[in-house]
C-alpha cells in the first residue's frame, strides 16, 4: 500500500499506527506501577530519544499519546 506507518518493535508483537498522525496506544502487561512504603514508581514510554509521559497508567495497562511521526521502525 501508500499508506505510511511508524512501526514499533520491543513488545511481544509489532505495533504499527499511521505516520504523520498523533496516535493514542494502549498498552496492557504488567508492573506499570510499583510501590514501596508511600512511594509510588510510574512507567514511563521512551520512543528513540523522547521521554513520553502515560495519560493512564495503572498495575496494568497504560494509555500514552504517541506524536505524529516520519514513516519508519522505533524502538518502544
Amino acid at each position: 500500500t501508500d499508506e505510511l506507518h511508524a512501526e514499533f518493535s520491543g513488545f511481544n508483537q509489532a505495533v504499527r499506527v499511521a505516520a504523520g498522525e498523533e496516535t493514542t496506544l494502549t498498552l496492557s502487561g504488567g508492573a506499570f506501577t510499583n510501590v514501596i512504603g508511600d512511594f509510588t514508581w510510574l512507567s514511563e514510554v521512551k520512543i528513540g530519544d523522547q521521554m513520553l509521559m502515560p495519560t493512564i497508567v495503572n498495575q496494568g495497562e497504560m494509555t500514552v499519546t504517541i506524536p505524529a511521526l516520519q514513516a519508519g521502525i522505533y524502538d518502544l
